[in-house]
């Protein structure tokens, strides 16, 4: 109860105007996001169909058609070389005017490389759609995104406002992977998914 009442009030804070544009909210489809995200990689050397990417969640941005940047194909899971199960990958798209919507996750299946290769990784530029290099071995293990005692800020959003909180992180965290974090004074804890070394997201 006492953490619905911190959050009532907080909405309460947020200022009219900014809760009236937050219901000018637009949901990005799967086919906006598929379009980029294949254009991209195939830039790339990453040979995809649109029917291969996936949305993990809804999302929304301010604006119907917004421009997306396409991060690096990384591994959804760690993999083994004897699993020839189909590959699945995560890649990060963040809308090229800041502000527009909260960076996000899609999903990959089956990513072909330009050497024929399935669960190729494509690195290198991740905001002009530059080629980069591909990688057949095995997966890489993550890097961590976020270390635990790292002042950042939570966005916490819903489809009638945005709430972003200052908070310090209590453990290592990696891009797309969820972690505890708590206000400054320690009274709130969250669980919030790391977007980058400074930002977090939740929903409420």
């Amino acid at each position: 109860m006492k953490s619905i009442a911190i959050l009532l009030g907080a909405l309460i804070s947020v200022p009219v105007g900014a809760q009236t544009a937050a219901l000018h909210h637009f949901t990005i489809t799967k086919e906006q996001v598929a379009q980029s995200v294949a254009q991209a990689l195939a830039d790339r050397g990453v040979s995809i169909s649109e029917n291969q990417v996936a949305l993990l969640a809804e999302v929304v941005a301010t604006e119907p058609y917004p421009t997306f940047e396409v991060g690096p194909l990384l591994p959804l899971v760690e993999r083994s070389p004897e699993d020839h199960s189909d590959t699945r990958s995560k890649v990060m798209l963040t809308c090229r005017d800041a502000g527009t919507c909260i960076p996000f996750y899609a999903v990959v299946t089956g990513a072909m490389g330009s050497n024929g290769r399935v669960n190729a990784t494509s690195n290198g530029p991740t905001s002009n759609g530059s080629a980069g290099y591909l990688s057949g071995g095995p997966a890489p293990k993550l890097a961590v995104t976020m270390k635990a005692g790292t002042h950042a800020t939570l966005v916490m959003d819903d489809d009638r406002a945005r709430i972003k909180v200052a908070v310090i992180s209590l453990e290592d965290g990696v891009a797309g992977h969820k972690i505890r974090v708590t206000s400054p004074d320690r009274k709130q804890t969250y669980t919030a998914e790391v977007v980058s070394a400074n930002l977090l997201k939740a929903s409420f």
